[in-house]
């Protein structure tokens, strides 16, 4: 038989951590074929795939497509083949239509350069047609329902030919209907000749879906059964090797404490969105009682991720009332609710609730960071105890040194889930869970409902936003149902009734608006009367009817729109080469273009490649001066690299460097007479007002949500005005032909140590400020709450980070660190503000911190190659041919390789 594809023997190995994802795996896909691949968290079934879509190459074995040995390297090697991947959290752009995501790097065009929209809009719509799928070319994908964003990824493959379709956990955030939707599809697209995988943990889907059943565990391929052949249980038990229950055992029937107090109440709570009529949050009452879990269901739009963001402090309120235990908590944003214990396990784990570039130590410990700091320097051996702590209790195997987000979605929320309760323990009495088990395996699963049994058991409050009706009905005391913003019904789970599913589907879905139930807090015999009367059932599916297909039409609101690792988080993946691959391959192109730039336009190119390699290092004076220009980039680099950290971009070091070496200058005239001591208050001085000038930037960004990138542009842009004028005016030295100010003290003068060159003892001051910035970032709680700040906004407010503060003094210190730079070159080398003496010195810095990918430990090289640059095209401009454009251009495509990668990342806005 000529299989679809086969899989040989593969073994996949993670270089980071040596971790063997899959070992000898073989596998084989019939044509017309849906083949499920189940397992626990953990178990390799995302990364086996992701071997086949050329996300990750395998260590070994061999794929064979349609009979032929291939070599997948790439996701377009992929596509190209015919094999398509739909990540579980979708890759698609909100703000452009179906038809302009679908035909994304294949695009129609006319006029051989014109995007042709008409022609994708009709192919595309023939393709929607063909499959009967319940969406339009033109419609914005911003405002479809998780359901047709499936639709919209499957027909992305579709449109490319792919023949073998993959799909991660398919209906992970979909409800009933539209998974019954999802699965007709699926079994057409078969039908037609497709063959699929899918990646899921959910026992009744691969027997409802599937032709036969792949199960791994630990990595390994442990079965390949008949669908039909196997039950449930077998199937559990080869996942697991033990039975498990895929739906949560009811624990509703149980009592709540009789002596229950309330915890958490909201008094008509309102959250608007300015100029749009319909609240997110429409008046919202309720009251979370102790030993309670109360659920909240709602599907797309309906305002169950605003409540949740109001309940995590991350979205503030427009009126009402929020008291915890009497106390009003209404404008507490998420820094003070953790600072009173509160506990929440976010839906978007990946985005919220962690951050994948961040080490797990660092992501376990940022709700109790400051208990794991003595005097602001982090206790790396308490941390490491607290993290080894949670690990035991919480069963959870890992390393604290590895990036999350090289742990399988399961750890991660094991992570979160741990963290939080530890949390909770320590003094909280309300917990909000939001879709806690979305993504995870049926014994993960279990494991949280566990965890909420034992947490209601000791009189917590419990807040379950879920859109998982099994779920629900399992684990609560009451529902509220959210539609649209608003409470439509309040129901009791118990006694458990037949019809309870389907009546809360109902009004999650805004079939049923009966205006008794729409009080919330309504009797329990009303909501019992509501369940037995005579109600239309909802539709088992949605393509029946185009006009209730429309009002089903939400905007997305159940996954983040991308997958945390499908797009660069930090633009070293955007090189070839690894870690040091960026750097190195900035440095060839410099080289390059220095070389093609000489043989063009020098009449003795190698005289001139010559002087300009060998030359700053020929003799003392030249390796002297060189270094001495390498002081000024160093301390730029550093201020670069600061705001790099806290993912803000300061443009505005050359005005920086001239204020800072100003009124260092001007400062150390009026406090000559106190000798060092007024030699330190003077450089005090530069760098506080350069600080300034910066950290006002990062003030109008926090307060105005201004760019910081054209502030300090053109502040920048105005000290330079402002202060060449004051050089040539008020503080003008008429007693030398240069314009200058007056020379500062002779000992003021920092000492020269490598005469006859300019180097002055600055290079020691510029090594020790690495070394202190580099213990600041990694060894201090600010430094902790800069970089994670700067890497997710989001996952820090999540955990308590005041990220407005953390950017200003981000700003602040940037522009100190250029000062300083201005302030020793004064002391060191000019002795005097002199006119225009910071030429270059900002953006230079700039490029410094670029090549160095902001890393302190990397700047001194970077520096010193870029002094090595400019030394070098100064000499060769001097004894052969050039001019210093050589330098320049050379400087420019280090500038453009770095700039362009770095930018990339800083101003992609992250999907919350």
């Amino acid at each position: 038989m000529t299989y679809a594809l086969e899989l040989r023997d593969i073994t996949t190995i993670y270089p980071a951590d040596h971790f063997m994802a899959n070992r000898n795996v073989s596998l084989s896909l019939r044509t017309g074929e849906i083949l499920c691949l189940a397992g626990e968290n953990g178990a390799g079934k995302t990364s086996l795939m992701k071997v086949l879509s050329g996300f990750i190459q395998p260590a070994q074995g061999e794929i064979v497509v349609k009979g032929n040995p291939v070599s997948i390297t790439s996701p377009l090697g992929a596509a190209r083949l015919g094999i398509g991947m739909v990540h579980q959290h979708f890759m698609l752009f909100p703000d452009f239509s179906v038809a302009e995501n679908v035909v994304m790097g294949l695009e129609p065009v006319k006029f051989g350069f014109l995007y042709d929209f008409k022609t994708a809009v009709e192919r595309v719509n023939a393709l929607i047609k063909a499959h009967e799928f319940s969406i339009k070319a033109d419609d914005r994908v911003s405002g479809l329902s998780v359901g047709q964003l499936q639709q919209v990824e499957i027909v992305k493959l579709l449109y490319r030919n792919a023949d073998i379709l993959i799909l991660d956990e398919p209906s992970a955030a979909l409800t009933e209907q539209e998974t019954v939707s999802l699965f007709q599809t699926l079994r057409l697209l078969a039908k037609g000749g497709k063959s699929l995988i899918l990646i899921t943990h959910k026992l009744s889907e691969i027997k409802r879906i599937s032709d036969r059943v792949a199960v791994m565990h630990k990595g390994e391929l442990v079965a390949l059964r008949e669908t039909a052949r196997v039950d449930e249980y077998e199937i559990s038990q080869l996942m697991l090797g033990r039975d498990i229950n895929e739906t949560p055992q009811t624990m509703s029937q149980e009592d709540p404490p009789r002596h229950a107090v309330p915890v958490l109440s909201f008094n008509k709570v309102t959250v608007k969105r300015r100029r749009q009529e319909q609240p997110l949050l429409n008046e919202l009452s309720f009251t979370a009682h102790s030993g309670e879990i109360l659920a909240f269901a709602g599907a797309g739009n309906s305002g169950l991720e605003e409540l949740e963001a109001v309940l995590g402090g991350l979205l503030p309120i427009n009126s009402g009332l929020i008291s915890h235990k009497g106390i009003d908590i209404s404008h507490l944003n998420a820094e003070s609710l953790r600072k009173r214990n509160l506990a929440y396990v976010p839906a978007d784990r990946l985005n919220v609730g962690s951050e994948a570039q961040a080490l797990i130590s660092e992501n376990i410990m940022i709700v109790r960071r400051r208990e794991l700091t003595r005097h602001g320097i982090l206790d790396r051996a308490a941390i490491s105890r607290f993290c080894h702590t949670l690990f035991e209790r919480f069963a959870i195997r890992g390393n604290e040194s590895l990036r999350i987000g090289s742990l399988s979605g399961g750890n991660i929320q094991k992570l979160v889930l741990a963290r939080e309760i530890d949390l909770l323990e320590r003094g909280g009495d309300y917990i909000v869970f939001s879709k806690p088990t979305w993504g995870l395996d049926v014994a993960a699963s279990n494991a949280v409902y566990e965890r909420m049994t034992e947490l209601r058991q000791k009189g917590v409050a419990i807040l379950l936003l879920s859109s998982n009706l099994d779920e629900i009905i399992a684990m609560a005391d009451r529902v509220l149902v959210l539609y649209r913003g608003g409470i439509v019904a309040e129901l009791d789970t118990r006694p458990l009734d037949a019809s309870l599913r389907e009546l809360i589907g109902a009004y999650m879905l805004g079939l049923r608006r009966d205006e008794s139930a729409q009080v919330v807090g309504a009797s329990s015999e009303t909501c019992a009367a509501l369940r037995h009367e005579t109600r239309e059932p909802p539709p088992r599916d949605l393509r029946l009817s185009a006009t209730r297909r429309r009002s089903f039409r939400h905007k997305t609101r159940e996954s983040p729109p991308r997958r945390i690792s499908s797009r660069p988080r930090r633009w070293t993946s955007l090189w070839p080469l690894g870690r040091l691959g960026g750097m190195a391959l900035i440095v060839l192109a410099a080289l390059m273009a220095l070389v093609i730039f000489a043989f063009l336009f020098s009449e003795t190119p190698l005289r001139t490649l010559r002087y300009f390699f060998m030359g700053p290092i020929q003799n003392t004076y030249y390796f002297g001066n060189m270094l001495n220009s390498a002081i000024p980039l160093i301390f730029g680099g550093l201020g670069a690299s600061i705001a790099m950290r806290s993912n803000n971009l300061n443009l505005g070091g050359e005005g920086q460097v001239y204020i800072g070496g100003f009124v260092s200058t001007i400062a150390a005239l009026a406090l000559a007479p106190l000798g060092i001591g007024g030699a330190v208050l003077a450089l005090l001085a530069g760098a506080i007002a350069a600080g300034l000038v910066s950290g006002a930037s990062g003030f109008l960004k926090t307060k105005w949500d201004t760019s910081e990138l054209i502030t300090t542009f053109l502040l920048s842009n105005a000290l330079l005005l402002i202060i060449d004028y004051l050089i040539t005016g008020p503080f003008l030295d008429s007693e030398t032909s240069l314009q200058s100010t007056t020379k500062i003290a002779q000992w003021f003068h920092l000492p020269k140590i490598l005469p006859p060159s300019s180097l002055s003892a600055a290079l020691f001051f510029a090594i020790a400020a690495v070394i202190l910035v580099y213990l600041f970032l990694y060894h201090t709680l600010m430094g902790y709450e800069m970089r994670i700040s700067g890497l997710n906004g989001t996952f820090a407010r999540y955990g308590g980070v005041n990220t407005a503060k953390s950017g200003v003094l981000a700003m602040f210190l940037s522009g100190a660190l250029y000062g300083i730079g201005g302030s020793m070159a004064i002391y060191g080398t000019y002795y005097a503000t002199i006119k225009g003496f910071s030429a270059g010195m900002g953006w230079n810095g700039l490029a410094v911190a670029l090549i160095a990918r902001s890393r302190p430990q990397a700047i001194i090289p970077a520096a010193l190659f870029f002094a090595w640059i400019e030394s070098g095209a100064y000499l060769a401009m001097q004894f052969s041919d050039v001019t210093i454009e050589l330098a320049s251009i050379t400087q420019s495509v280090v500038f453009f390789m770095a700039s362009s990668a770095v930018l990339r990342t800083i101003l992609t806005p992250r999907s919350n």
